[in-house]
């Protein structure tokens, strides 16, 4: 039984993995969006890319925080697999 219940856990994260990555927009990407929209200019075009880069940073530590959750799950599920061989 734990091992499914290993199964289900590791299949959950992996799907909150997927659909949490992209949707992540912070408010000063929106306040960047929004200022380039009104007047774009080369100085408000830079203030958008370098809150888009910000976002992108963001995006990536959030992945690796829920794959280092990910990683004992799976260590379990081997440990687990190997001791019922």
């Amino acid at each position: 039984m734990k091992k499914w219940g290993l199964i289900f856990f590791i299949s959950f994260w992996l799907l909150v993995m997927l659909v949490f990555s992209g949707g992540y927009d912070s408010r000063e990407t929106a306040r960047a969006w929004h200022n380039y929209h009104e007047a774009p200019s080369d100085t408000t075009l830079k203030e958008l890319q370098d809150a888009k880069k910000l976002d992108r940073w963001h995006i990536f530590v959030c992945e690796m925080v829920l794959g280092a959750v990910l990683i004992w799950p799976v260590i379990a599920l081997i440990r687990h697999s190997k001791r019922e061989l």
